[in-house]
This record gives C-alpha cells, sequence and structure tokens, in this order.
C-alpha cells in the first residue's frame, strides 16, 4: 500500500493563510510540498519542500544536474541557507534544463 507522508498543499494553505504566489517547481509533483514553492513574501519567507524557509537566510539559489553521466538528465534545484540544519535544500525539477532554470530564476526573484 502506497501512504501518502507529506502534508498537501492545500493544508498548508489552509494554516498559513492564502500566498502571494506559488512557484511550480515540478509538475508531476505539484500537490506535494516538495513540488511548489508558496511566497509569502510580506511575512519575510517561502514554504519550501513544506518548511518555512525565512527569505533573508537564503543566500544563494542554484541548479545542477543530479544524474551520473551514464544516466538521463536530473536537474534539482539548490537553495543555500545560513539556518543551522538545513544549509542545502535540494529540490527535483525534472531533465528540462529550461524548465530547471526557469525555476531557478523565479525563485530568484521572489527573494530578492
Amino acid at each position: 500500500m502506497n501512504e501518502t507522508t507529506f502534508t498537501p498543499i492545500d493544508e498548508i494553505i489552509q494554516r498559513e493563510g492564502e500566498a502571494e504566489g506559488a512557484i511550480l517547481v515540478n509538475p508531476t509533483r505539484g500537490e506535494e510540498p516538495i513540488g511548489v514553492i508558496l511566497n509569502y513574501r510580506s511575512r519575510g519567507f517561502l514554504i519550501v519542500n513544506g518548511m518555512q524557509v525565512p527569505i533573508d537566510k537564503i543566500c544563494a539559489v542554484s541548479f545542477n544536474n543530479a544524474a551520473i553521466p551514464q544516466l538521463p538528465n536530473d536537474y534539482q534545484i539548490v537553495i543555500r541557507t545560513t539556518l543551522p540544519d538545513k544549509e542545502f535544500i535540494h529540490l527535483p525539477v525534472g531533465n528540462d534544463i529550461g524548465w530547471a532554470r526557469s525555476v531557478c530564476e523565479q525563485i530568484r526573484a521572489a527573494v530578492e
């Protein structure tokens, strides 16, 4: 049996209130916290992979190909923070470099 172990996006929005914006990170996982970043800029944070990340704690946003050379591309967003327990947050975005670049730019714009 396949059980979900994440809090659905709807529950996060119900708990935190309506987001000012959302960034679709992975279209195949749009109902999961790992697939969407919720922007609460006026309150000073983003919801990334279900956790609240203060915008002023985000140092850098980039992406890379996490696949080994023999396998197809598998891009991920890497968010570097100054949080003591979560220096790097990795979010899978799929195999399209253009999509990965676009998501990375959207996140950068959200934290500027």
